[in-house]
């Protein structure tokens, strides 16, 4: 819990000093975010349970995003990101903060999440909800360097650990393409 604060107070303050820092560069557009997305990531996976036999999976991947900006704050994605032994998908929705005359735009995100683990040979895989908090640095106007960290809690409602309840957290740094 304290860390999730922590970067709650981290998302909270690069927002602040973003907004500020876009109100100085006038009103060129420096990141187009509507229309669009592609991501692509490297990332970090944790997968926890409540049952004892159940040991934490942990691993790193690759994730790929696709999504639509509605609007030049409002973004819809689905995300996938695979790990050794953890698997993740996302369907949610992603509120950058900033206007388009910054290039620094900290975001944060909420989504419904498929979650699957494997060990030992046998799997489990089940539902929850996701939030998260992030960056992108956009290079250019349409390429942007991204960061983020998005914590899911839900239900296994398959296999081994069925009904057990399991949390996960994901660091993801990658790249996004606004076409």
């Amino acid at each position: 819990m304290k860390r999730l604060s922590l970067v709650v107070l981290a998302a909270a303050s690069t927002a602040l000093a973003a907004e500020s820092a876009a109100a100085q560069l006038g009103g060129a557009e420096r990141s187009g975010t509507r229309g669009p997305v592609v991501g692509i990531n490297l990332n970090g996976s944790a997968l926890g349970a409540e049952r004892d036999e159940f040991r934490d999976a942990r691993g790193a991947g690759l994730g790929l995003s696709l999504g639509y900006g509605v609007s030049g704050a409002l973004s819809l994605f689905l995300r996938t990101d695979l790990a050794y032994r953890v698997g993740h998908v996302d369907l949610g929705a992603h509120y950058s903060f900033a206007g388009p005359a910054a290039a620094l735009r900290p975001y944060v995100e909420a989504a419904v999440t498929r979650a699957g683990t494997i060990q030992d040979d046998r799997s489990s895989a089940g539902t929850g909800l996701t939030a998260g908090a992030g960056v992108e640095y956009f290079l250019s106007r349409s390429v942007a360097l991204d960061i983020g960290l998005a914590h899911s809690r839900g239900r296994f409602t398959t296999g081994m650990l069925d009904g057990g309840d399991f949390a996960s957290t994901r660091l993801n740094v990658g790249i996004k393409w606004h076409p």
